[in-house]
């Protein structure tokens, strides 16, 4: 059953994508997209569940038999009971404590005491775990895990009330002109599935748009990953540690999964590839590999190709090339040296993909003034920062024992992985080289990309990519961590008493760390600096709008042209509540919008000048003059470092302005006389 869902969802955003790019998704777009996947799915669905689940059914069915034999410990339906009654405290906490506010993290506005029932929630769930350890196909334990997943993942889209991020804004804002238009201009390969699935399912079953861009990645994170990780586990033997095991997951920061965006649906399907892939023998599960990885490349090239390579090279790796006969020709007495050094020169060839795409796409995108080459990041810099110890004295203990985590998180994953690494050697498991080589490819690959300028990107988002590569590159090292685990916990399961216990509560305090770890922080240690956008910013741009096009105003109001210099999270306050309405043309002959999107855009660069410098008048009429505009509005946020100087200063340089929320919000408005 989850093998054919995480086909047909795979099927739904593939053909869905194409059909996008080929003839967008009005009404023709949408039921050609249905059928097709109505029909593929009916076709290949029972082929891929044939094959992939035969084995894992058998071994699924056994356990179920012997748990009808042996009903769950009556503590375990306790704890259980208990659990459900911490859970519901848990959300009504965060529902109770939303904020229409501009906030750095949801810590903020969180009282302390939640932190004591998602304690005490891991800590009934770790006992009941231990309880149904040999339980793994239990419908209960299933139940827990997705309700504990999911209450993990959901913090931010409670807290936020508006919303949380910037890119969800975005690409809501696109999803609207899709649903309404059927395309976006431009129209590329990256995001396509993405705006396919979700275009589809909202058309189909009358979902808000809303909530599929909020909600998607952390609802089928919380519904498949705990399942599969049961059945992945179960079918590898782990039967006796499956359960813990799967619990185990969430010790890692798990921010990809908190936020709806292309690239983190990408990074889920990665995660659910290389779970499926642990199990993967026969050649139709390899095709499911290659149809999953497909479907990441069309969400998002960057998650995509690398798999794509992955698929690949496990497939490979897995067929007995040792049978193939070559006739004695040329080509031959060849092979044997092409198939010597075929796998070296494949993960090399992985290596540069990535480099090499970002290169052309700066080639194509960046100042053609600046190389596209940087300097290359010192090696030896780099494993000195990797391998420093750091012992966090700054705050409680919480914080200090989260921040030593979090800070030497490289060298713990690194200890993790050797010790998988010994384990897979010992244990004879020879695909452990495809999931090494692969991240030692994206290692290298990140290196590269990290020589890369980003010109066209603001600086501070220039390390944006490659971060994203080096994620990827320990994502595929979590076989071995897990093979760590595995062996952690069969020791753990031999002792009794108060090793056990101790090391039980060691795991939830683990748990309770990587909540506090995987959502933006302020705090003695670090400010993740990024506001959300608040109330008083929806009033500024409702304001900007009107008042552009009301009757005497100086922008033309047929077209509505004016622009507003302000930062990204005001911007996506416009985009939120009027899409793409406003493009002005430039004395170029670019194309922008009025707000400043992208931030390395042009019109970012005079907000920066304004708010770093100095809000001069004449700086802000070349920006309207610029755009070919007649208004130009500048807002400034009360928390804006320099606030009170920037203030004053442009009161003296525009005609006039108006605060919201008691100055929370400024509006400066300039008209060209």
């Amino acid at each position: 059953m989850l093998v054919s869902l995480v086909a047909f969802f795979s099927i739904l955003s593939l053909i869905s994508g194409i059909i996008y790019l080929l003839l967008g998704l009005k009404i023709t777009g949408v039921i050609l997209s249905a059928v097709l996947t109505l029909v593929i799915s009916w076709k290949v669905i029972p082929w891929f569940h044939s094959t992939a689940g035969e084995e894992l059914n058998s071994k699924l069915g056994d356990i179920s038999a012997e748990g009808k034999k042996k009903p769950l410990p009556k503590k375990s339906i306790l704890l259980a009971l208990i659990y459900l009654v911490l859970l519901s405290a848990s959300f009504y906490v965060l529902f109770t404590h939303q904020t229409a506010k501009a906030i750095i993290s949801p810590w903020q506005v969180v009282p302390y005491y939640f932190f004591i029932l998602y304690f005490l929630s891991s800590l009934t769930l770790v006992f009941a775990f231990y309880l149904m350890k040999n339980a793994p196909a239990s419908w209960l334990v299933r139940v827990m895990l997705a309700s504990y997943y999911f209450l993990s993942f959901s913090v931010a889209l409670i807290i936020y009330q508006i919303g949380y991020g910037f890119d969800p804004f975005i690409h809501e804002a696109a999803l609207k002109v899709i649903g309404q238009k059927g395309v976006i201009e431009p129209i590329t390969i990256y995001y396509s599935a993405y705006y396919g699935l979700t275009v589809i399912l909202h058309k189909l079953l009358f979902i808000p748009l809303a909530w599929l861009n909020t909600y998607l990645v952390p609802v089928l994170g919380a519904l498949v990953l705990p399942s599969l990780s049961l059945k992945t586990f179960t079918k590898l033997g782990w039967r006796g540690e499956a359960v813990l095991l799967a619990f185990l997951l969430l010790v890692f920061p798990f921010s990809f999964l908190i936020l709806t965006t292309p690239q983190n649906l990408a990074f889920l399907l990665v995660f659910i590839i290389i779970l499926l892939s642990l199990t993967a023998k026969k050649a139709k599960d390899y095709l499911l590999l290659l149809l999953l990885s497909l479907t990441a490349f069309f969400i998002h090239p960057l998650a995509g190709i690398p798999v794509i390579f992955f698929s690949g090279a496990i497939f490979l790796y897995s067929r007995e090339r040792e049978q193939i006969q070559i006739p004695a020709t040329r080509f031959g007495r060849v092979f044997p040296i092409l198939k010597k050094y075929f796998y070296f020169l494949y993960y090399l060839l992985c290596s540069f993909s990535l480099p090499a795409a970002f290169y052309i796409f700066e080639k194509s995108n960046g100042d053609p003034r600046q190389s596209p080459i940087g300097a290359f990041p010192s090696l030896s810099s780099l494993l000195a920062q990797s391998f420093r110890i750091s012992l966090p004295d700054k705050s409680n203990i919480f914080l200090n024992f989260s921040y030593f985590l979090l800070e030497n998180g490289v060298k713990i994953i690194i200890l993790l992985v050797l010790i998988g690494l010994i384990l897979a050697v010992k244990e004879k498991w020879k695909k452990y080289k495809v999931y090494f080589y692969l991240s030692l490819s994206l290692f290298l690959s990140y290196f590269l990309t990290e020589a890369l300028s980003f010109s066209y990107l603001i600086n501070y988002e220039r390390s944006a990519y490659s971060d994203r590569i080096l994620f990827m590159a320990f994502l595929f090292l979590l076989p071995f961590i897990l093979l760590a685990f595995r062996w952690y916990l069969q020791k753990l399961l031999q002792t009794r008493s108060l090793l056990l216990y101790s090391n039980l509560i060691f795991i939830t305090i683990l748990l309770v760390a990587s909540l506090y770890s995987s959502y933006p922080r302020y705090d003695a240690y670090f400010n993740s600096r990024g506001y959300s956008t608040g109330n008083y910013d929806l009033e500024a741009v409702r304001w900007i709008e009107t008042d552009a096009g009301s009757p005497g105003a100086a922008a033309a109001s047929a077209e509505n042209k004016f622009i507003a210099l302000a930062n990204q999270q005001v911007s996506a306050a416009a985009l939120r509540e009027f899409g793409f309405k406003h493009y002005l043309i430039t004395k170029t002959g670019e194309e922008i919008f009025n707000y400043p999107i992208p931030t390395g855009g042009v019109l970012y660069q005079y907000y920066l000048a304004m708010v770093y410098d100095k809000p001069l008048r004449k700086r802000m009429l070349r920006a309207i003059d610029l755009a070919g505009a007649k208004t130009g509005y500048f807002v400034l946020n009360k928390y804006w470092f320099q606030y009170p100087k920037v203030l004053e200063e442009a009161k003296l340089s525009a005609n006039s302005w108006k605060s919201f929320g008691d100055g929370e919000v400024v509006v400066f408005k300039y008209i060209v006389k």
